[in-house]
């Protein structure tokens, strides 16, 4: 898999397009893409030709946002062993993990944001945005989610106290002139 090379963005640049989203969480035969709350997502040569891409559309005023799933934790992320069983969103009683399947995988298993998956979240976007020039984030799963897991709540809650906090957060990360 490549970046954009510099011709395409430059076409993209002449079609007046302005934003774009770095959206790679599905699981492909050769096993490399960006698994949600995993850091680095790719071999350092293609962090770099990542950061080379994110340059080069600046360059023509085009402006990236990161893809951040705000329910999917990858089980082979960092710390997903250890937290994910405190952070996971239930929807039964037996308290089963909710895995969401592709093709060649899974791209993630359900959180719930009123758990510490929230800071386990806002920690993954921070470190993203420390190390690339990404303009802002993009959100998948923009919903609050029912979830029975009684390690947050003890009863029926739905999640939208979390969702509005990463919100709230997110602006004031990207700041007012960055996107969500």
């Amino acid at each position: 898999r490549a970046f954009l090379s510099r011709e395409a963005i430059a076409d993209l640049a002449d079609r007046q397009v302005q934003v774009l989203r770095h959206h790679d969480d599905c699981p492909q035969p050769d096993g490399i893409f960006w698994r949600d709350v995993a850091y680095p997502p790719y071999p350092p040569g293609m962090m770099r030709q990542m950061d080379a891409c994110i340059a080069e559309l600046h360059k023509h005023n085009i402006l990236i946002t990161t893809y951040v799933s705000l329910h999917e934790w990858h089980p082979e992320a960092p710390k997903f062993r250890e937290k994910s069983e405190t952070c996971k969103r239930t929807s039964n009683d037996r308290g089963e993990m909710l895995h969401n399947p592709t093709l060649h995988g899974e791209f993630g298993a359900e959180m719930c944001l009123l758990s510490e998956w929230e800071e386990i979240l806002k920690a993954h976007m921070d470190n993203v945005l420390k190390r690339h020039a990404f303009d802002g984030l993009y959100f998948d799963w923009t919903q609050a989610l029912v979830c029975l897991n009684k390690q947050h709540r003890d009863y029926v809650h739905w999640d939208i106290e979390g969702f509005i906090r990463i919100l709230e957060w997110s602006r004031e990360r990207v700041g007012a002139d960055g996107i969500l």
